[in-house]
């Protein structure tokens, strides 16, 4: 399973179709944007290449973070216990993403669109650790 996994996480990677230099693939800065999903709803992303979210048909927008909002979000909003966070470059994403919210020092990246696969700079899966909490991924550390 881990070998299809990787596979496929190659696959999705050479159809980005934009390349993005990122010095020793560190995704900390703010022209990052995180979307996630459930892991258990990867294989629909494979199938389709694109995801959407309930938030996007009601808001009008997908919920994103940038890497210094995601232990907020983590602890806030992650009910299941496995995640894909898709990183992605604010370049890639294009018009359709803006910037909202109430805070105008904390402002969260908004995708007024479906999330392509060719959107996708990297995939990192998140699970809860031993005691029930996520860990950020090293990468994605301030």
């Amino acid at each position: 399973m881990k070998y299809i996994f990787s596979i496929l996480l190659s696959y999705f990677q050479v159809l980005a179709n934009h390349q993005i230099s990122i010095q020793g693939e560190i995704y900390n800065h703010d022209n990052i944007v995180v979307c996630d999903i459930p892991t258990t709803q990867l294989s629909c992303f494979y199938k389709r290449g694109f995801f959407t979210t309930e938030s996007l048909y009601k808001e009008g927008f997908i919920h994103c973070a940038k890497p210094r909002q995601l232990p907020y979000v983590i602890n806030k909003y992650f009910t299941d216990n496995s995640y894909a966070l898709f990183i992605s470059h604010r370049s890639i994403l294009g018009e359709a993403l803006v910037y909202e919210g109430k805070d105008p020092n904390n402002l969260y990246p908004h995708l007024r669109r479906p999330f392509f696969a060719r959107d996708v700079i990297k995939i990192i899966v998140l699970n809860r650790n031993s005691f029930g909490l996520f860990e950020i991924p090293k990468e994605l550390r301030l």
